[in-house]
């Protein structure tokens, strides 16, 4: 918390940390940080279920996210659209899995707007 006593606002930028492996991303899922932002770029090892524990836990709070390049599929896009109502800028770009069609909203903004 910060020294007023509101939840602290947080951002994480881990972009090319390629061996970013579940055990890692779970300590940041259990953190009670509010994240606004977040950079996964090129963070592959990690797997979709450990990416959506992270989204689920952060949903009400995140606001932009970089996933390029990540495990990401359309049972986190689906989490994208239904849970995280704040998202306004979101890099899916090269996520091979996705193979749903475009939601409506911007939460299923085609790279970083």
């Amino acid at each position: 918390a910060s020294s007023n006593g509101s939840p602290s606002r947080t951002s994480r930028l881990l972009a090319g940390c390629s061996a970013l492996h579940d055990g890692a991303l779970a300590a940041f899922t259990e953190s009670k940080n509010h994240l606004q932002w977040c950079d996964l770029q090129g963070c592959r090892e990690f797997t979709t279920a450990a990416l959506a524990d992270f989204l689920q836990s952060h949903a009400g709070t995140v606001e932009s996210l970089r996933l390029p390049w990540c495990q990401v599929d359309d049972a986190v896009v689906g989490i994208l659209s239904e849970r995280c109502a704040k998202v306004s800028r979101l890099d899916l770009s090269h996520c091979a899995a996705v193979t749903a069609g475009p939601a409506p909203g911007p939460v299923m903004t085609s790279g970083w707007v």
